[in-house]
């Protein structure tokens, strides 16, 4: 953003900047984004957001209410990650899958399991790349060899596959 304003001539740049809210700016030790503000203001950009309008920075005292705004969101995203930290580590200590399930594997008892006839088509599409064969060439293979999705009102659905989805 702050080279995107420089890079605009001082008499065409935009009055204000629109933010949602400011405590999503709460990345790191906080100091970077005040930092990014005042550069903002004397850049002769004001920043206005959803939740507290217009932010007029024009004493010191005014930093104040930013400052606390981006020092909570800084607070709250740290909770945020050491809770989902302890969550990852007590299921990795337990053994059990953590994040998404990979094509091919469903949950039992919270750990990932082949399950056929997808598990199948995972381990050729794996042995033929192996072998050389591409992306697109695995996509258009894989179309041919999946079986129909049941969907959950009862009718199938072929599964589309795609050189991305074969690759990721």
């Amino acid at each position: 953003l702050l080279s995107g304003l420089k890079a605009i001539p001082k008499a065409q740049r935009p009055q204000r900047i629109l933010m949602t809210r400011l405590d999503r700016t709460g990345r790191g030790l906080g100091l970077e984004p005040m930092a990014a503000f005042a550069e903002i203001y004397r850049l002769g950009v004001s920043i206005f957001t959803r939740e507290d309008g217009e932010l007029s920075i024009s004493r010191a005292s005014d930093t104040l209410k930013p400052f606390l705004r981006i020092l909570t969101g800084a607070l709250e995203n740290e909770a945020r990650s050491d809770k989902w930290k302890a969550v990852h580590a007590r299921r990795r200590a337990e053994g059990l899958h953590i994040g998404k399930v990979p094509f091919g594997c469903i949950l039992i008892d919270g750990k990932a399991t082949p399950y056929e006839p997808e598990a199948r088509v995972v381990r050729e599409i794996f042995a033929k790349a192996a072998q050389g064969w591409g992306y697109t060439r695995l996509a258009r293979w894989a179309r041919e060899q999946m079986p129909t999705k049941r969907m959950s009102d009862g009718t199938d659905r072929p599964f589309l596959w795609s050189p991305s989805s074969v690759k990721s």
